[in-house]
C-alpha cells in the first residue's frame, strides 16, 4: 500500500506518531511504533519481530512484516470494520487492564492469513 502525501517518519527502536496522519516506518531489527493516542496513523514494522502501542481505535494501517509482530492495545478497540489490507502480518494481540477487544469470525481468519505461519495468539492482563 502506498501512501502519498503523508508525514513520514521513519527509524529503528522506539517511533512515536508526533502528529495526526503520520506514517511510521520500522527497519529491519526490533522496533515498537506507538500510535501516541493521535489518529489516522499508519505503521510499517518492516523485518524484525516488531511492536505495534494501539492508544485508541483511529489507526489508518498497520502492517507487520516478515517477523513475529504484536499490537499491544491499551484501549478498548474494536476491529470489526477493518480488513486485512488495514491490518496484517501480526502474530499476537495483546490487551492490557480491563480494555476489551472485539473482532468477527471473519477478521481473525484475515489475521491468520496474513500472520507469518498462520498462527495469531491473543493474550489479556487485568
Amino acid at each position: 500500500r502506498v501512501i502519498v502525501g503523508r508525514n513520514v517518519l521513519t527509524g529503528s527502536g522506539g517511533i512515536n506518531a508526533s502528529v495526526n496522519g503520520q506514517t511510521l516506518v520500522g527497519a529491519d531489527g526490533v522496533d515498537t511504533l506507538d500510535d501516541t493516542a493521535l489518529t489516522g496513523t499508519a505503521m510499517f514494522g518492516m523485518g524484525g519481530n516488531d511492536s505495534f502501542v494501539i492508544s485508541n481505535g483511529n489507526f489508518d494501517l498497520i502492517n507487520g512484516g516478515a517477523g513475529n509482530d504484536t499490537i499491544n492495545l491499551s484501549a478498548s478497540v474494536d476491529l470489526r470494520s477493518f480488513t486485512s489490507r488495514d491490518i496484517s502480518g501480526i502474530e499476537v494481540i495483546s490487551i492490557t487492564g480491563t480494555n476489551t477487544l472485539t473482532l468477527s469470525k471473519e477478521n481473525i481468519m484475515k489475521l491468520l492469513e496474513s500472520s507469518d505461519g498462520s498462527t495469531l495468539q491473543i493474550n489479556g492482563t487485568a
